[in-house]
């Protein structure tokens, strides 16, 4: 499958949920036209993923977080797509390049859409249309995680990250809508 229609199955799996951005799915169908998705193809507007590794402990959700250095907030890892692809691969590769470790793909869990605008010509960047995923993990590992993307990084209660993450609320409450997914 290529990656167009992969993102078109990911988007139809999820549109009916309560949780879903529903007001971003004319935007993403409206790039999905397009000749060029991803930034390697050389378009400064492109899919990416982002993803959150999750623990579950009885009435807890953790979720891991990194203080990102160019974003200037916590918020959860991510990555390019490379030529080939599928998001589910970017978050396999990014997670072992991020946090050095190594999960499998049926460990990812697609969840939802951001449109987030990065305006930022000069990294080639203007615009990231994120592929939200979750990573179900067994319990809180103590990630290596990626010095050069990340301040520091660190696990926090899923209800006690409201104050973390500042200047990104579609990515707060994505983050979030985890409390709905996995309740």
């Amino acid at each position: 499958m290529n990656l167009r229609n992969k993102i078109k199955q990911l988007i139809d799996s999820q549109k009916d949920k309560p949780y879903f951005n529903v007001q971003f799915i004319n935007r993403y169908l409206k790039k999905l036209k397009e000749d060029k998705l991803i930034k390697k193809q050389g378009t400064m507007k492109h899919f990416n993923v982002m993803f959150v590794p999750v623990v579950k402990r009885e009435n807890d959700i953790f979720v891991y977080l990194g203080f990102h250095k160019k974003a200037d907030d916590w918020i959860p890892p991510g990555g390019h797509i490379e030529p080939g692809e599928l998001p589910v691969d970017t978050v396999v590769r990014e997670f072992q390049e991020e946090l050095n470790f190594k999960i499998s793909q049926n460990m990812v869990q697609f969840y939802n859409i951001v449109i987030k605008h990065i305006g930022r010509p000069d990294l080639f960047c203007l615009t990231h249309y994120d592929l939200w995923h979750y990573v179900l993990l067994d319990k809180k590992y103590c990630f290596k995680y990626l010095k050069k993307e990340f301040y520091e990084a660190d696990w926090f209660k899923l209800n006690q990250i409201k104050g973390k993450i500042k200047h990104n609320t579609h990515f707060l409450k994505t983050t979030l809508d985890l409390a709905l997914i996995l309740k």
